[in-house]
């Protein structure tokens, strides 16, 4: 594993502890990728360690809800007016990510990235974007600049068959940072 991908400190108890309720969130509403392992039967010491169940504790029941995103999908789609959504091209996650169409509202794409991208991240046109909108939002200007809201194509971005709609076996599959 390299510490490109995910450093072994993230799944630490003392981090992992952090995230209980996200994974609790993956495995009840988000949904998680499927890794098939099937060809390393007999061979894992510990088989299905990166289940949400692992990092949620037993005696919180967990069900998954494959309508909970419906609602949140259309209003982003719809009327999510103001939204910016920074995803990285390589994050589970966001295996079908969110698509704004509210007015001034968009989603960029740090190519290579993984869940924890922030603005800082994006490439440097992106980055300008982003700066850009947030300073208007900040300062309370609802003008859009002409042209309106822009999606960078995360396929241009991402590694073949990661990190894109149909690459990963995906429980549910809406999410985003």
């Amino acid at each position: 594993m390299s510490e490109d991908t995910a450093g072994l400190p993230l799944y630490a108890d003392s981090t992992a502890r952090h995230y209980i309720p996200y994974w609790y969130q993956l495995s009840t509403q988000l949904g998680y990728l499927n890794v098939p392992t099937a060809h390393l039967d007999g061979l894992l010491r510990y088989p299905g360690a990166i289940e949400p169940r692992s990092f949620v504790p037993r005696a919180v029941p967990m069900r998954f809800d494959a309508g909970a995103m419906r609602d949140i999908d259309q209003w982003v789609r719809e009327r999510g007016d103001r939204v910016l959504f920074v995803n990285g091209g390589q994050d589970p996650s966001v295996a079908e990510s969110f698509r704004p169409g509210g007015r001034d509202s968009r989603a960029l794409w740090v190519p290579g990235g993984n869940h924890h991208v922030t603005v800082a991240d994006l490439p440097g046109a992106d980055r300008a974007v982003a700066l850009a909108v947030i300073r208007r939002w900040a300062q309370g200007s609802g003008a859009a600049p002409s042209g309106g809201g822009r999606t960078t194509d995360r396929n241009a971005l991402a590694a073949p068959g990661v990190g894109r709609p149909g690459s990963a076996s995906v429980n549910g599959g809406r999410g985003g940072t």
